[in-house]
């Protein structure tokens, strides 16, 4: 098998075919701003040949604590024929010695659509010397695990940084997100992630007869404004792109839930004519609660929800509160996934709003 460098200047049609018909469109890169990151992230783009016919290729970030691999792929009509073994066995050698890392759709999680595939795939590299990291991330509906080969270890901070780091590459002129404490000013933006949180059924079930999602978000910004809620700005971490709210964290001290829910039962009746003074307790002494968590669709998959976390984390910890505890749908394994990927740990089962839930502490 014949290996070939791909640059800016011999990258053709065959090759931004097999890109782009390869990967799933939310995993790639634009093609034209793919063949620009050549030069600048110093890519190992290599092209697989057989008698003149391409049978594949391997993308491979470089960096100093463990190489990436980010993009491999065979032509459809070929696979099953042996080409990704030879392939990888080239990549593997070639990397003798040094830490590799690359993200696959986790084998374990359950349900998913492709469990055979996702077997075979994880199988296929056990064999070939990987190992599982145990690093987890969910985005949507999808898991994602990293597998390791070679020396040292690999943290969902690592995931974080080079997630950053790619993203600095793609839009260069993009500064990134920042974790802040949140504003007063910040209200509207802050209600409407809190009711994606929440979701739309959960946001409905609360309001009376006759009222509606807009008289909702009215309620919970006037409940964000104060400093007296639950859901108060005084409570919630922001993720920022420049002036723009991209992602939420709201927690509270567990101790503190009937002080805080009061204005809610007020504004609840005032402004959705629901009485909720029956409602269960979500939390307790002990906790700091994960109320609320939240980032935009267009900013997933950049850990900004583990930023976030880890800043409610570090906040708990100021307050001399043991745990930042949390309620997640047993109808959601995904965001189940998510918390356990950054610590958290299963402690009962509970139920809320309707909903059987799992109490996760970390």
């Amino acid at each position: 098998m014949i290996q070939k460098q791909i640059t800016l200047a011999n990258a053709d049609e065959k090759l931004k075919h097999l890109y782009e018909t390869a990967f799933p469109e939310n995993e790639q890169i634009p093609w034209d701003d793919l063949i620009r990151l050549i030069d600048q992230m110093s890519l190992d783009f290599t092209a697989y040949y057989e008698d003149n016919r391409l049978i594949g290729f391997t993308i491979v970030y470089p960096r100093p604590s463990f190489n990436w691999y980010w993009y491999f792929a065979v032509r459809a009509e070929l696979r099953g024929q042996g080409y990704g073994q030879q392939i990888l066995s080239l990549l593997i050698e070639k990397y003798k010695g040094q830490a590799c890392v690359l993200d696959m759709e986790s084998p374990y999680q359950d349900p998913c659509p492709n469990p055979e595939q996702r077997k075979r795939r994880h199988g296929f590299y056990l064999r070939n010397g990987f190992r599982d990291t145990n690093v987890y991330r969910s985005y949507s509906d999808v898991t994602m695990t990293v597998m390791m080969m070679g020396p040292g270890t690999f943290t969902l901070q690592d995931w974080d940084d080079i997630t950053i780091e790619l993203k600095r590459y793609w839009w260069p002129n993009d500064i990134g997100t920042e974790i802040k404490e949140a504003t007063k000013e910040q209200a509207p933006e802050i209600a409407r992630l809190i009711m994606m949180a929440m979701t739309d059924d959960c946001c409905l079930h609360f309001c009376g007869e006759g009222y509606g999602l807009e008289d909702f978000r009215e309620m919970m910004t006037l409940l964000v404004e104060r400093e007296d809620s639950q859901y108060s700005y005084k409570n919630t971490y922001v993720a920022l792109d420049g002036d723009k709210v991209v992602g939420i964290s709201v927690s509270y001290d567990g101790s503190k839930l009937h002080e805080l829910r009061r204005p809610f039962l007020e504004l609840a009746l005032e402004h959705i004519d629901k009485d909720h003074s029956s409602m269960d307790d979500e939390t307790q002494t002990g906790e700091l609660y994960l109320d609320s968590l939240a980032v935009l669709p267009e900013y997933r998959r950049q850990g900004i929800a583990s930023r976030l976390i880890r800043a409610t984390k570090e906040r708990a910890d100021r307050m001399g509160l043991p745990c930042v505890g949390l309620l997640v749908d047993r109808g959601n394994p995904g965001g189940e996934a998510l918390y356990a990927s950054v610590g958290f740990q299963y402690v009962n089962d509970s139920h809320w709003g309707g909903h059987d839930m799992k109490h996760m502490v970390l």
